[in-house]
């Protein structure tokens, strides 16, 4: 009786391990998304009102360190020129988790301004 109670205690406790070291993975990668979107998009804003063109940004993809971490990462950047001197720039960032399943996207959007860049 003490022996198949103490297997399954040990087949409890070996589960609730392996469903918290799943649960670990899984929110170092939304980190990760979190932190590449931000580090992109302060990217994004140094640059010149001239690089921030679709044409200009379509070659973006994730750093090294993001694609190490993320399976199946990828970065998905959208400019929209709001007006003659604002642009709104989304950033997406989907991977797959562990299990294989499509993990929530990261989203981050922000404004770049003009700021008396001389205009073309």
């Amino acid at each position: 009786m003490a022996l198949a109670l103490s297997l399954t205690l040990a087949v409890g406790v070996a589960q609730m391990l392996a469903t918290v070291a799943q649960q670990r993975r899984s929110m170092k990668q939304v980190t990760a998304a979190h932190r590449e979107a931000g580090n992109r998009m302060e990217e994004l804003a140094r640059r010149p009102w001239g690089e921030t063109t679709p044409q200009h940004l379509a070659s973006l993809g994730l750093s090294e360190e993001s694609r190490q971490c993320l399976p199946g990462g990828k970065l998905h950047v959208e400019v929209a020129d709001e007006d003659d001197d604002t642009r709104r720039i989304s950033i997406r960032i989907d991977w797959r988790r562990p299990s294989g399943s499509r993990g929530e996207p990261v989203r981050l959007i922000g404004w770049k301004f003009r700021n008396g860049e001389s205009r073309p």
